[in-house]
């Protein structure tokens, strides 16, 4: 209707309804247009248009529809990760969407635009259009709020919020049911992404089988092996490490047979996590070496956690100069990265406590590790402060220090592995 399509193009103005209305109508007679519950005169109308600098030519029905497959087809290409087949469609679409007056048109070519930017990982692009659509959330139709939340939550994901990205996976989810929208297995595969990175654990596990399932429906092999990672990460938290073991070595097989670069990173330093807590600390160097190279030859960015568990492991077995090595490798990428801000606290807790600065590790761990680990949700990691701070104070005979810290670490266990 005539009165989005003004709302719609002041905004991209960046100009207020004062602003378009002065020396033409009145404000409320203005807002009356923009929310279509009046029309316009022809010439307040043309003037409107005038200060806009827009020319509004009327769309035929099918070319809407022509146009609105054409996105959607584009979509099904973002789904499959076919990024040759949608970087030749992109341009095209959207010379087609520019042109176009539809203002529903520009909003869904914009949210599937979100999408493509996010699987680029072009987070400038994508924070553009991520500023751009939410100006227009609460005028989406239902269908495109789906998905605008799902992609919204891969975007925080991406930001590692992890708490927010929750939230907007969720808002999918709830959408969809709300409405009987088909939820896509990958909305269910991105909860239990951010439930396994919250170490949530049980939730993690059964959203991932559900998009296991859904995925295997589908043939999609590429996402089945993503959902086998989760589901063997959970199994090794759980104690169950020749299940995870099983799962593990069924993935690696199928990613190499397809040569799936990613999926074979993420899996060695899964399988080195798992050689980790059976004690096998040759082995798991091995996988974490492994992943690493494979992140870094292929440029695979989040390698910063593995390169936190080689260290660890060198540490593990008195190499702390090796350790140290890593650890100066992996805070001078730092600031070169879109850094996980997890990766960079234990990194520098795991620095303090090679080097036995037992007073740095302690204001480091007070000050900006707990602050952090609370505020994100990440209560592992938290955890492990709390128990740090716990031996602290044992040592130093601060017993009821000890006492409230060793208690707090129980409490949060306790409240998150229910």
């Amino acid at each position: 209707m005539i009165g989005d399509k003004i709302n719609y193009y002041r905004r991209q103005r960046k100009m207020t309804q004062e602003d378009l209305a002065q020396g033409i109508c009145s404000i409320s007679y203005l807002s009356k247009v923009e929310n279509n519950k009046m029309e316009p005169s022809e010439e307040i109308l043309s003037l409107l248009l005038g200060r806009l600098d827009i020319d509004i030519p009327l769309e035929n029905k099918q070319t809407l529809r022509v146009l609105t497959e054409a996105i959607f087809h584009w979509y099904e290409v973002l789904r499959e990760q076919d990024m040759k087949a949608a970087d030749n469609q992109y341009a095209e679409l959207k010379l087609k969407v520019k042109t176009s007056t539809n203002i529903e048109i520009k909003l869904t070519f914009a949210v599937f635009e979100f999408r493509y930017f996010l699987l680029k990982q072009d987070i400038k692009q994508a924070q553009n259009l991520a500023e751009f659509l939410q100006q227009y959330q609460d005028d989406l139709p239902p269908k495109l709020a789906y998905y605008y939340h799902s992609f919204n939550s891969i975007y925080f994901y991406l930001q590692h919020n992890y708490q927010q990205a929750l939230n907007f996976c969720n808002k999918a989810i709830d959408l969809g049911n709300l409405i009987a929208e088909k939820i896509e297995p990958e909305v269910y595969y991105q909860a239990a992404l951010i439930y396994s990175r919250l170490a949530k654990t049980p939730l993690a596990m059964s959203l991932a089988e559900k998009a296991l399932y859904l995925f295997t429906e589908t043939g999609n092999i590429k996402k089945c092996i993503s959902c086998q990672i989760i589901i063997g990460v959970c199994l090794n938290r759980l104690e169950q490490p020749e299940e995870a073991r099983i799962k593990f070595t069924k993935a690696l097989h199928l990613a190499r047979e397809l040569n799936i670069i990613t999926a074979q990173a993420y899996l060695y330093h899964n399988i080195g996590i798992l050689h980790s807590s059976l004690h096998n600390k040759s082995a798991a160097i091995d996988c974490f070496s492994t992943s690493y190279d494979i992140k870094i030859n292929h440029q695979i960015k989040s390698y910063l956690n593995t390169v936190y568990h080689l260290a660890q492991e060198f540490s593990s077995i008195q190499e702390n100069d090796r350790a140290l090595e890593w650890i100066a490798k992996g805070l001078s990428n730092c600031e070169k990265l879109p850094t996980d801000r997890k990766d960079f606290l234990m990194l520098c807790i795991l620095k303090f406590q090679i080097l036995g600065a037992v007073e740095q590790l302690v204001h480091f761990i007070h000050n900006e590790a707990i602050p952090f680990f609370k505020k994100s949700k990440l209560w592992l990691q938290e955890c492990e402060c709390h128990e740090i701070l716990g031996d602290y104070y044992s040592k130093v005979h601060h017993y009821k220090k000890s006492s409230y810290y060793f208690s707090e670490s129980n409490r949060l266990r306790k409240m998150n592995t229910i």
